[in-house]
């Protein structure tokens, strides 16, 4: 028996198949295009979708008016829906099949919970950012030292703090121009409470990247933005799957270093593009 299995049942690839030989020659180019490179498909916006099929906006749109889709944000969340149903899955080990479900799952939901608008207003703001300042405690500190690693390697200024104490105290915490995002599953608690109310005191914008829709952080951060967790308990606390937080915290910094002209190839296969001019060693 093989060690492993792929999930390919997807009803998106299907679907495309299924009426392949019935579509008008520009529709064709589109759906071709669909199932030969999804990974990349999934990324693009509409006029870029496009503009790799030598057709149209118009073009496209119909496309997913055919497939019986509500518009082009539809069709790019079932694209997630088919990378995700491409994963290899364990027969034997339930702990392992568990991890990776878990973690597909995060990331899948909390693209249905984006608010896009929500999105493009945290993108905004940060884009204007002196630094970009990240917190998070526990799991969360994990996520805000990689943020704030990652907009360093994009040549964006940014620190990060993981314990309340040193942001409190710190007269550099926040300032002037500066946006916090703050990174938590519960968005409850003192340590979230006190560092955001001294940002908001300061007038320095709060993003909230949370779970919890009911918590005191979701209510009070000036962009708030969903995301899913899966949760392994014991009773001393609580293990966290955080895949889906740290795919809105990646989108969030390249969508901010693209809207400062900064120039990365997410796409690296494809040629396009070319990595920041900077020392990593």
């Amino acid at each position: 028996m093989s060690d492993s299995t792929h999930n390919t049942t997807n009803p998106l690839i299907d679907l495309l198949e299924d009426q392949l030989e019935g579509m008008g020659r520009a529709q064709k180019a589109v759906a071709e295009y669909l199932l030969a490179s999804p990974s990349e498909a999934v990324g693009l916006s509409l006029e870029e979708l496009a503009k790799e099929t030598n057709t149209s906006r118009t073009t496209v749109l119909r496309f997913c008016r055919e497939l019986g889709l509500s518009g082009y944000k539809e069709l790019q969340q079932l694209l997630m829906q088919t990378m995700l149903r491409g994963v290899p899955l364990s027969d034997g080990d339930p702990i392992l099949q568990w991890s990776f479900i878990a973690a597909n799952e995060a990331v899948s939901e909390t693209l249905s919970l984006l608010d896009m608008t929500e999105f493009s207003r945290a993108v905004e703001c940060l884009a204007k950012a002196r630094f970009i300042v990240w917190y998070g405690l526990g799991d969360s500190a994990t996520l805000a030292q990689s943020g704030q690693h990652k907009c360093w390697v994009m040549g964006m200024d940014a620190k990060s703090f993981i314990e309340p104490s040193s942001f409190v105290t710190s007269r550099m915490a926040v300032g002037n121009g500066d946006v916090l995002v703050v990174i938590s599953q519960s968005g409850e608690g003192d340590y979230i409470v006190k560092p955001v109310e001294m940002a908001l005191l300061h007038k320095v914008p709060v993003i909230a990247i949370v779970s919890n829709k009911l918590s005191w952080l979701a209510s009070h951060a000036t962009v708030t933005l969903y995301s899913a967790t899966r949760k392994v308990f014991h009773e001393y606390g609580l293990i966290t799957v955080r895949a889906g937080q740290e795919a809105v915290m990646n989108s969030l910094i390249l969508k901010v270093a693209q809207k400062r002209g900064i120039p990365f190839d997410w796409r690296p296969q494809a040629g396009k593009g070319e990595w920041p001019k900077r020392d990593l060693e």
